[in-house]
């Protein structure tokens, strides 16, 4: 099941997006102000899949807070979509510096919610696939040039023994160079690879 968190102040709001979620199987958990969405982002262990961010929250002293002082305040990375009446030029540009997903306009239709979040969600899966696949891949690289120092081989030879001990092992790659750098970690800079090496 995938996890929404909706800012808003607006109740109804709330309840609107709430019910069009059900059928979607997507749970959703409302919060209506800045501090509170603020508290939660900074201290909860539930993974959001997505947030619903709404840009004009509640007036605390005086001063207008905002979706984007929760996003500043809370440094959240969580994937994120506006919810907003205005299209001002300002509000998009912030937006777009916060790497927004997208935007639904106010008042909200379930007719054209429901389309956009299960798009919003699959951008953000594949954005999160990405940075893992990128993550391994830079972890891998750093591994075989581990292994062309140490080892004093061509970069073909050393991806060459990576693969062919993976495939004996029956481990994928990125595990084998993750566990591979932590030991490198553990050992003070000594790469245990002799076993490696015919």
């Amino acid at each position: 099941m995938k996890k929404l968190l909706l800012v808003d102040d607006d109740l109804t709001v709330g309840a609107i997006i709430k019910q069009g979620m059900e059928d979607l199987d997507i749970e959703v958990t409302t919060v209506e102000d800045s501090i509170s969405a603020i508290k939660l982002l900074s201290n909860s262990t539930v993974q959001y899949d997505l947030m619903l961010l709404d840009i004009n929250l509640e007036v605390l002293n005086g001063v207008q807070r905002t979706g984007f002082d929760v996003l500043d305040e809370s440094k959240s990375h969580i994937p994120f979509v506006i919810l907003t009446s205005s299209t001002e030029k300002n509000i998009v540009n912030k937006a777009a510096k916060h790497s927004v997903l997208g935007f639904i306009i106010k008042p909200i239709l379930i007719t054209h919610l429901k389309p956009q979040i299960i798009i919003a969600l699959n951008q953000a899966e594949l954005s999160q696939k990405m940075i893992t696949a990128f993550e391994h891949n830079s972890t891998i690289d750093i591994v075989v040039g581990l292994f062309m120092e140490k080892l004093k081989i061509t970069r073909q030879q050393a991806e060459n023994t990576i693969r062919s001990h993976c495939r004996a092992q029956r481990i994928k790659m990125a595990l084998f160079a993750k566990n591979t750098l932590e030991e490198y970690e553990k050992n003070g800079g000594k790469l245990a690879t002799d076993f490696l090496v015919s």
